[in-house]
């Protein structure tokens, strides 16, 4: 059996394929589910027991809605330094709650994958586990998320850390809307789609396109996200308004009330995707009302949030038209929980109905579409070697680096400190899956005195200038770059004492798949220095 897990911020899915070719839809593994299983946990001191997913919001757990922890994705993503949650009276580590969770999925799957008896074989071959796209921003690196999910991923399953893979949420979604309609039989010309995933907390754009004299072969052309937008931020726009309206603070609630009524608004934005209406419980200091919000005041509330999700889309479209000379959009796909609400495909219609048609801007599957894209990827790319895989032309995803890294350095001429970038965003991997870019001059000490050479990271979406001048390489700070988080320090050797700045180093950055970032240092005869890696 080969997994796909799609780890949300608010709703987690995981498909499943056996030995044929059909992905186990996530409602026959988690029966209850059209969104998703909850990504909650709780500890229940009536059962001495930790709880997962649905089982936080029934029977006696749903009277203890302060209890439980929300958003674990968020939480890890935005803090490195292990950070720590109290529930049913007691601490725990998110880290180890996330790990637990993921546990929590897998075995789950594994049971009902043996009750289904639709698998001749139900032991785990592979997983794909998928994250977002964008700049880290005070987020924790990619590398350090990727790696730990993966490294995670394999103490869970008992698997070979290559038997574990990374991959971008829309892209999973563009591969099973893609395959699964397999556009080579129904189309004579090249099909390029758009995959707009609005997720719990962040949002991303990927366009990928499908050449039809190439089989299963899909090529990334755009990817562009932002990890700080998502249906949370919907979630906190109608709360807010509700405060506003009702003249209520939040330090006016109690815990059980303020988690209580969080719990009621995203239940009401919920409701207004099907209905022009709602009203909603309130409670408040002990004091019974209620509140009644429309789609109409939603809509005006959050658009805001909405216009820069289209900004966003519209910059992806922008680097394909840049970088293409193809650039014909055949569809836009919405996936991820948030694109259920009615103004996201309102929205898309208005601005880009008119260029793709109405009738090609579609939900497919918004809930699942991640996690059963991301179980294909999986039985394509297992490591385990079999001719009876599938017998149709193995799937190949041509992918691009998502954003462009580089290190702090003083430019050569004008003594200015700048970002010296290395490897850029949109830029192809090779054969080996792997983008490898090496310094091709060296970079020295500052201080003759200095005993260490460090090169501070940094992500941007900055492109590359199409002449090839090297001089385009050194950016401006102030362009929307951020540290990423990583910090890699080279020792001067001692005869180089009081004249490190005639000691010469050649940085090679080196990304793969799995957006995980390497860097190494090289000497001027090509030996690799050993290098201390810190947090910023």
């Amino acid at each position: 059996m080969y997994l796909g897990i799609d780890f949300g911020t608010c709703f987690s899915s995981i498909a499943g394929l056996g030995d044929g070719n059909k992905a186990l839809p996530n409602t026959h593994i988690f029966e209850k589910h059209v969104k998703g299983i909850p990504s909650l946990f709780m500890y229940s001191k009536e059962k001495d027991k930790n709880l997962f997913g649905d089982d936080c919001l029934k029977g006696e757990a749903k009277l203890h809605s302060a209890d439980i922890v929300r958003y674990m994705k968020k939480l890890i993503r935005r803090n490195a330094d292990h950070p720590q949650v109290t529930s049913g009276g007691k601490t725990f580590d998110v880290f180890d709650i996330v790990k637990a969770y993921l546990h929590y999925l897998i075995t789950t799957a594994q049971q009902k994958a043996v009750d289904s008896h639709e698998f001749r074989k139900p032991e785990i071959e592979g997983i794909t586990v998928t994250t977002p796209n964008g700049i880290a921003g005070g987020h924790t690196t990619a590398t350090d998320y990727n790696n730990w999910l993966r490294k995670t991923i394999m103490d869970i399953a008992g698997l070979p850390l290559k038997n574990i893979s990374v991959l971008p949420e829309p892209l999973a979604a563009a591969i099973y809307y893609l395959y699964g309609e397999d556009v080579r039989k129904k189309y004579t010309e090249k099909q390029t789609v758009l995959v707009f995933d609005l997720g719990g907390g962040t949002l991303d754009v990927t366009i990928v396109e499908h050449d039809q004299s190439a089989a299963k072969q899909y090529n990334v052309k755009a990817e562009t996200g932002d990890l700080t937008l998502g249906g949370n931020d919907w979630d906190t726009a109608l709360a807010n308004h509700i405060l506003q309206q009702k003249g209520i603070r939040e330090e006016d609630f109690s815990a059980e009330e303020k988690a209580r009524f969080y719990e009621d608004v995203t239940r009401l934005k919920e409701e207004l995707s099907e209905m022009d209406s709602f009203e909603i419980p309130l409670r408040c200091g002990g004091t019974y009302s209620s509140a009644v919000c429309t789609r109409e005041e939603f809509d005006r509330v959050t658009v805001g949030l909405l216009n820069r999700a289209i900004e966003i889309t519209k910059k992806a479209i922008r680097i394909y038209q840049t970088n293409n000379a193809y650039t014909k959009l055949d569809k836009i796909v919405l996936v991820g929980g948030a694109s259920n609400m009615p103004q996201i495909k309102e929205r898309m219609i208005a601005e880009f109905g008119h260029t793709v048609g109405t009738d090609h801007i579609i939900r497919h599957e918004p809930s699942k579409a991640i996690a059963k894209g991301a179980a294909i990827y999986t039985k394509h790319f297992s490591n385990r070697r079999t001719s009876t895989i599938f017998s149709a032309p193995k799937l190949k995803i041509n992918e691009i680096a998502t954003r462009t890294y580089g290190f702090n350095a003083i430019h050569p001429h004008d003594k200015r400190h700048m970002i010296y970038n290395m490897l850029y965003k949109g830029t192809s991997f090779d054969k080996q899956n792997k983008i490898c870019v090496r310094s091709p001059f060296p970079f020295v000490a500052l201080d003759p005195h200095a005993d260490s050479i460090t090169f501070t990271v940094y992500e941007s979406e900055a492109m590359k200038g199409s002449s090839g001048n090297e001089n385009e390489n050194w950016m401006e700070y102030g362009a929307n770059e951020v540290p990423n988080g990583m910090n890699v320090r080279v020792t001067i050797p001692e005869k180089y004492h009081d004249r490190a700045d005639t000691y010469e180093c050649f940085p090679e950055f080196s990304l793969d798949k799995n957006g995980i970032l390497e860097i190494s240092v090289y000497d001027i005869g090509g030996h690799q220095l050993a290098c201390d890696r810190k947090k910023v």
